[in-house]
């Protein structure tokens, strides 16, 4: 279980959590129908998940989340971004708990940041499909589905396609999917998927030969990382 109210994980040195209590503070106390409202509430969703990931779980994971989803709630329309960093928030969460639940809301969530994200927005389209199949990975780990699998490779596929030519997140982005394809042979077993993986990983390669590499993607939420899954075939060390 995670630690409740003050026992978070971990030393946390002094001043770590300043920004954290700024933001916090910010989104409790902005109203509803202040224009700020939305992008108040994502930049605590965003720094939790940043503190988040670098010092494991935080007090204010659950009030984050639970601030989010009220917000989200009362949109019609929904917030590409703030669905995007709620996303990875879960994930995290997910990480600690191991409740499946949350990697179940952060693949919802990410869909949805997916679905809004404007669509000549292609770098940050790219980020968040390559998000999701990594979130979708660690849901796999879990479930062993086929239907999980396939989908891995579908988002894993799609984010390579949608990487603006000259990128370079293009060269982990093919890493991911060649991981992503192996996962799929060794699931179902079909020779063609394990020659398209050996074909994505050379094309991968050649990129890092060319020095066209750098960070796999970043989500909008000024590079919120998603942990990679634990076993098996890690995807990616930065998404």
């Amino acid at each position: 279980m995670p630690p409740q109210g003050d026992e978070a994980a971990g030393p946390v040195e002094v001043g770590q959590l300043e920004p954290l209590e700024y933001a916090r503070k910010a989104a409790i106390t902005v109203g509803e129908d202040d224009p700020t409202y939305l992008r108040v509430v994502n930049n605590f969703v965003r720094v939790s998940a940043i503190k988040h990931t670098s010092i494991g779980y935080t007090v204010y994971t659950d009030e984050a989340i639970s601030l989010a989803i009220e917000a989200l709630g009362r949109r019609r329309n929904r917030d590409s971004e703030l669905s995007g960093n709620l996303a990875i928030l879960f994930t995290a969460r997910y990480q600690i708990t191991r409740n499946i639940k949350d990697i179940e809301n952060a693949i919802t969530n990410m869909f949805q940041a997916i679905r809004e994200t404007p669509g000549g927005n292609l770098e940050e389209l790219s980020a968040r499909l390559s998000n999701m199949a990594n979130m979708v990975a660690q849901k796999y780990e879990r479930t062993g589905s086929k239907h999980d699998v396939k989908d891995l490779v579908g988002y894993a596929q799609t984010a390579v396609s949608k990487t603006p030519e000259g990128s370079r997140s293009l060269s982990g982005r093919l890493s991911i999917c060649s991981k992503a394809l192996l996962t799929q042979y060794e699931r179902i077993g079909e020779p063609d998927t394990l020659e398209e993986a050996i074909t994505v990983a050379r094309r991968s390669l050649d990129l890092t030969r060319a020095g066209k590499t750098g960070l796999v993607g970043k989500e909008a939420s000024n590079s919120v990382k998603v942990t990679p899954p634990l076993t098996g075939h890690p995807l990616t060390g930065h998404l």
